[in-house]
């Protein structure tokens, strides 16, 4: 079924204790709480996420960086972080020359930032920064050290166009997904709003744990699709997000354009699944949602609920979130209305049930999503 956008780390005792809880209400570990929604409120649950870059990174060895290592920009007015990795030698950023090829005579460095002063300041640890001067020529440059090096040490050179037109977007349908599902994303390389052809592309899948992943990369013109591997040994979200980790070439006129960009996601075992829901009018109203878990634990649901305005139209009112630990079977968790706020929104029946979600409170995912709206005032369930 179609996932929707993760939301992480709200668990129902915390958002509890928030000022924004009008009604909590427990009886054993069943706890549940309501919201209103405002009816102009566009909700848009299942949203794609979008990565939007204008840098890019690449690693070198110290004999590299003592030869001189390419690197290619698309405008004046760059920045450069090197990053050395564990075990290789600090970098003097006097011994640091950054040139033209076709002007090695003439340095682009304007200003130089040593690892000690980015240290100070908490933005990076192990790292030197250069700034090319506001003019500098563009193209290909030559980012070269003085420094004796060993040639086995490792660094990662990263270059930062904030302003350049040349930006790669990638993109993912969810940031929700479970066993089985096909986690595919796109990317375009853009100049402004138009796409490139993009030249080469290549990914990679990166667990939580560090483990990395294939991931098969399809390159269709301006176009190109990534689709990461199954996971055999999938890690929940409470243990960190898995990464799609992009890097794509192109070319405009005589510029070669590389670029990397990553996107976040959750992935969670299929540990239940919902299995439809109904209106309940006793005590209140309110929606009775089926499970059915393969695994004991605390499971939550989520739904949000539409009433008919005055104008007849079905408008959005409140979110009810409600959780409880259930047994492996079917089970059911009562989604309770809160009359208050349905008093405030002055609607009345038709009423519908949407976006019904459940999670994982164990795993802190997000594992199914009902497929259909439950309506109320005529059949109300299936």
């Amino acid at each position: 079924m179609k996932k929707q956008l993760l939301t992480l780390g709200l668990s129902m005792l915390s958002v509890a204790a928030s000022a924004q809880v009008l009604e909590t209400k427990s009886a054993n570990d069943f706890l549940h709480y309501s919201f209103p929604v405002t009816q102009s409120a566009k909700l848009e649950t299942t949203q794609a996420y979008n990565a939007l870059s204008s840098s890019y990174l690449m690693e070198v060895s110290g004999a590299q960086l003592n030869k001189g290592v390419t690197l290619n920009t698309t405008q004046s007015n760059v920045s450069f972080l090197i990053s050395r990795k564990s075990g290789a030698s600090q970098l003097d950023t006097g011994l640091l020359q950054l040139r033209h090829a076709n002007a090695p005579s003439v340095s682009l460095v304007d200003t130089r930032v040593t690892a000690e002063q980015l240290s100070q300041v908490g933005m990076f640890r192990d790292t030197v920064a250069l700034n090319t001067v506001k003019d500098a020529a563009f193209g290909a440059l030559t980012l070269k050290s003085e420094q004796g090096l060993a040639a086995s040490d490792k660094y990662i050179v990263q270059v930062k166009e904030k302003n350049s037109p040349y930006n790669l977007s990638v993109s993912i349908p969810t940031q929700s997904y479970t066993a089985g599902d096909k986690v595919i994303a796109r990317g375009e390389m853009l100049k402004g709003s138009d796409a490139l052809n993009i030249d080469k592309a290549t990914a990679q899948l990166v667990a939580p744990n560090g483990k990395v992943s294939q991931v098969s990369v399809k390159v269709n013109g301006d176009e190109v699709v990534f689709s990461a591997a199954e996971q055999a040994d999938i890690i929940s979200p409470i243990n960190g997000l898995y990464e799609l980790r992009v890097q794509s070439v192109a070319s405009d006129n005589d510029l070669s354009i590389p670029r990397y960009a990553k996107v976040a996601f959750a992935l969670s075992r299929d540990t239940a699944k919902l299995n439809g829901a109904s209106f309940v009018e006793k005590d209140g109203l309110s929606a009775n949602v089926r499970l059915v878990a393969k695994e004991a634990g605390r499971y939550e649901v989520r739904g949000i609920l539409y009433g008919t305005n005055a104008r007849g139209q079905l408008v959005p009112v409140m979110e009810t979130h409600a959780a409880q630990s259930t047994n492996a079977g079917s089970d059911s968790i009562k989604l309770p209305f809160d009359a208050a706020i349905l008093a405030d929104a002055n609607v009345k029946a038709p009423y519908e049930l949407r976006d019904v979600r459940l999670y994982d409170q164990k795993q802190l995912g997000l594992v199914d999503t009902l497929a259909r709206n439950v309506s109320f005032g005529g059949k109300n369930t299936f």
